[in-house]
């Protein structure tokens, strides 16, 4: 084109493209940093509970090839039914049979079971946390809506339980990030 005119509309100039400068590849490499010095600060399983940064974990892990601790709301499994009797064998066991439901939206470890034994007056007498080793939980998730058993063994101490309180908690040193509420 001569000088004094203008290219038509249809045709595109092509104008350079800019190339990172080095600031800004150290700008990307002091946030890299940041967030994996986070990361050993609060653990996986504490940006996993975040909701604000859950998102970058999960885009982080799909690159490096790591996985992002599952969500953990303990308080949505729901005691379905359960069975405490005496053993017939020996005196002062306990046979418990449970069954429970995550009724969670989401797909969740197994949980701790807390077992609290209390007397008439609903005063406790005994407490115990168990992980789902010990009363016949499996490794992996429980589903949104699916139903799970436990079997426990426990001893009933020196005064006769009247009643029984299960509760569900997040199990210590486990993989988990608590969902936000």
């Amino acid at each position: 084109m001569s000088a004094g005119h203008e290219a038509p509309g249809f045709l595109s100039v092509r104008q350079p493209t800019a190339k990172a400068s080095p600031g800004w590849w150290l700008a990307v490499g002091l946030a890299g940093a940041s967030f994996v010095a986070l990361a050993a600060l609060t653990g996986w399983a504490g940006l996993a509970a975040d909701a604000r940064t859950r998102p970058w974990l999960e885009r982080l892990c799909a690159l490096a090839g790591c996985d992002v601790p599952a969500w953990s709301e303990p308080e949505a499994f729901r005691m379905q039914v359960h069975d405490v009797r005496a053993d017939p064998d020996r005196a002062g066991v306990l046979w418990v049979d449970a069954v429970f439901r995550n009724a969670a939206a989401f797909a969740q470890p197994w949980p701790c079971v807390r077992m609290t034994l209390t007397d008439v007056a609903g005063r406790p007498l005994a407490s115990g946390v168990f992980a789902p080793a010990q009363y016949g939980g499996k490794s992996g998730l429980v589903a949104a809506g699916q139903t799970a058993s436990a079997q426990l063994q426990v001893r009933e101490g020196p005064r006769p339980a009247a009643g029984f309180d299960f509760d569900f908690e997040s199990c210590p040193f486990s993989e988990t990030a608590r969902r936000p509420r």
